[in-house]
């Protein structure tokens, strides 16, 4: 890289307890519903997975939790250390594509939920339909503005038909990063706003 003019440092840090307004709506009789959290860039997705991941670790510590960290954002994992915590049953794979990391923890880790960060519908859905099949909930981020956006991405309309995700969460920076715009069901009728 030559002739840099400008950088774009981003910290990762925590924001405890950010996402329980959604946690009972996600998590059930230790049950973790698929679910995917919408918002556009910077309005609190990766931060709002972050504290998840910790809730449900801390509060149901009989659920394995897979948490697929491809540029180690959420966990903040340098050189195998996480910086972030992200709870006790939480096992993390970093620097490695999605599909690998799908593959290989759900054959050899037997992961309850797999947690992670901005999903392409083009390249991960069939990872996402593999893990959902095979027993395994997932919890995903995935840039739109709503869900309107949402319904114009390719793809999602197997994701509607089929009711491969049962919450959607979305997320805005109206009134600061992490605004709740609403939490809606498998049929995108809004279950709490």
């Amino acid at each position: 890289i030559k002739n840099i003019n400008s950088l774009n440092i981003r910290i990762p840090h925590k924001i405890k307890n950010c996402s329980l307004n959604a946690y009972l709506h996600i998590v059930n009789n230790n049950k973790v519903r698929n679910t995917l959290i919408i918002s556009p860039p910077g309005a609190g997705k990766t931060t709002f997975i972050r504290d998840l991941a910790e809730q449900i670790s801390i509060k149901n510590p009989a659920i394995n939790i897979l948490l697929v960290d491809e540029r180690a954002e959420i966990s903040a994992t340098v050189d195998g250390m996480q910086m972030l915590n992200v709870g006790p049953s939480c096992d993390i794979y970093t620097n490695c594509s999605k599909a690998f990391a799908f593959e290989n923890g759900i054959r050899s880790m037997k992961p309850d939920v797999i947690i992670t960060d901005e999903i392409n519908l083009d390249d991960d859905l069939k990872a996402i339909k593999t893990a959902i099949t095979s027993g395994v909930s997932v919890i995903a981020t995935i840039h739109a503005n709503d869900i309107y956006d949402l319904k114009s991405k390719p793809n999602f309309d197997e994701i509607l038909k089929n009711k491969i995700f049962e919450r959607y969460v979305v997320l805005s920076s109206k009134n600061g990063p992490g605004t709740y715009e609403g939490i809606f069901n498998e049929n995108l009728v809004c279950v709490y706003l």
